[in-house]
């Protein structure tokens, strides 16, 4: 990938997660920038691991669509 579209796709996804309802970006942050277990952000955000797993799906599903070259 060139410099200038790995650019583009950064920008893209920044725009996309800011985009998120805030439950589903709390998860995603958590899960794939502080690189936290499912059950480490069930407890930090009082929530049921099955909870953390569907906003995990509903989130990542969504910034999919949004980041598809399609």
């Amino acid at each position: 990938m060139n410099p200038g579209a790995d650019q583009q796709l950064r920008a893209l996804l920044t725009n996309a997660m800011r985009q998120l309802p805030f439950e589903q970006r709390a998860v995603i942050y958590r899960a794939y920038y502080q690189r936290w277990t499912v059950a480490r952000i069930a407890d930090d955000l009082k929530i049921t691991e099955a909870t953390v797993k569907s906003r995990l799906h509903d989130g990542l599903r969504t910034l999919r669509r949004a980041t598809s070259t399609e």
